[in-house]
């Protein structure tokens, strides 16, 4: 998976050998505050200018990403009412459907079992929520621009 990053202008893109994974962002979390603040960030921090879309829940990412998958996918691994389960079976499914799209975790939840589930999930980028935004900018930016998979420093403890 040889990623290229093509940013002109500051739209986001991403390409893989013939494989294009469409243009923007998908921010999935539960909490419309959270995914306000991860926007925020995108914008001011990472100076992407490209469309930014919401979801909620983890079916809403199935819906939006069957059309037209984003460049970049954000997301917490389960929704209110959603079991983690599910986000795991996402993952997989979503690395497998859409290898091109960037997907980056950021999450409440610090058990280290469900850190090494996520890890080895091949996200390219894992964070927790109530990490400092400088940590949401980095994965951003050197998880999305790198082959190797980007862990905050507090995943990686």
């Amino acid at each position: 998976m040889n990623y290229v990053n093509q940013r002109a202008a500051g739209h986001l893109a991403f390409t893989s050998k013939g494989r294009s994974a469409g243009k923007g962002v998908l921010i999935m979390d539960a909490c419309s505050v959270t995914a306000l603040g991860i926007k925020q960030v995108l914008v001011e921090s990472c100076g992407i200018d490209d469309e930014i879309s919401v979801v909620q829940n983890l079916a809403g990412i199935s819906s939006r990403i069957d059309g037209a998958p984003p460049a970049l996918l954000i997301m917490d691994i389960c929704g209110e009412d959603e079991l983690m389960l599910d986000g795991l079976r996402l993952l997989v499914h979503l690395r497998e459907a859409h290898p091109a799209m960037k997907v980056v975790i950021c999450t409440d939840f610090s058990d280290y079992r469900v850190l090494e589930l996520l890890v080895s999930s091949k996200a390219n980028g894992i964070l927790l929520k109530h990490e400092p935004a400088l940590a949401l900018t980095q994965c951003i930016t050197r998880g999305l621009t790198g082959n190797r998979q980007w862990l905050s420093p507090k995943v990686q403890q």
